[in-house]
Parts: C-alpha cells; sequence; structure tokens
C-alpha cells in the first residue's frame, strides 16, 4: 500500500512541477512594452517625396552648413545648396555612393537617420522630383 502511495504522491509531485514550469514560462513570455508608441515610418510613398518638401530641409540641416557644402569655399569643391546642384550630383551616382551606400566615405561625416536616407534613396529611385 505505501508504495502506491509513493506512486500517486510523485505523480502529484509531478503535475504540480509542470504546472510551475508552464506558469513560469506562460510568465516570462509575456511582456508588457512601457513607453513612447513606435513611430510610423517617415517614408509611406516614394513616389510622394520631393526635394522641395522632402530632400531640402535633410540637405540645409546636414550638408548645406557653414564649413561644408555652401559658398564661398564649399567642402570638396561641391555646392549643394540648391536643387540643381543636388540633382547633378544625384545623377552622377555622387549622392547614393556617399549617402547611402557610404562610399569612399560617409556624407555628412555625423550620418543621416535610417529614416533620412531612405527617403533620399526614395527620391534617389523616382526621378529627382523637385
Amino acid at each position: 500500500m505505501k508504495i502506491f502511495q509513493r506512486i500517486a504522491a510523485l505523480k502529484n509531485l509531478s503535475l504540480i512541477g509542470t504546472g510551475l514550469v508552464f506558469l513560469m514560462l506562460f510568465t516570462v513570455s509575456c511582456t508588457k512594452t512601457v513607453g513612447l508608441e513606435p513611430k510610423p515610418a517617415v517614408v509611406a510613398q516614394c513616389d510622394t517625396i520631393n526635394y522641395t518638401q522632402d530632400i531640402a530641409p535633410i540637405v540645409s540641416k546636414n550638408c548645406s552648413i557653414s564649413g561644408c557644402h555652401v559658398p564661398p569655399n564649399p567642402a570638396g569643391g561641391v555646392l549643394l545648396d540648391t536643387y540643381e546642384l543636388f540633382k547633378a550630383k544625384a545623377e552622377a551616382g555622387r549622392i547614393k555612393a556617399r549617402v547611402i551606400d557610404e562610399t569612399p566615405t560617409r556624407m555628412p561625416p555625423a550620418g543621416l537617420t535610417p529614416d533620412e536616407k531612405k527617403m533620399i534613396e526614395c527620391w534617389l529611385n523616382n526621378g529627382y522630383k523637385p
């Protein structure tokens, strides 16, 4: 009789142990993210990206600043302070190479956010809209 009681006790312990393991795994697998909601990607539709509204603010904040690509002494002799100048460099492949591919060096040196890079890449791939 004692053997049957021990077997029953072991079965109960086994069930309790299995239940505890399941409960622990279930509890650990559930997480609650606290904080700000993630921002939606800036680039929703590449075909709506244009220079004036979307690209010019990025260029003026990161490229067309004193000591960089503006007169009187633009870095590397490259002016990027107008749509025409920026578009010419884009058509020549220089914007993609330096900003997107970061070859031979990254421009701007501090880099851009992923959303800014994606926006420029969309603009490059969709005909350099003014």
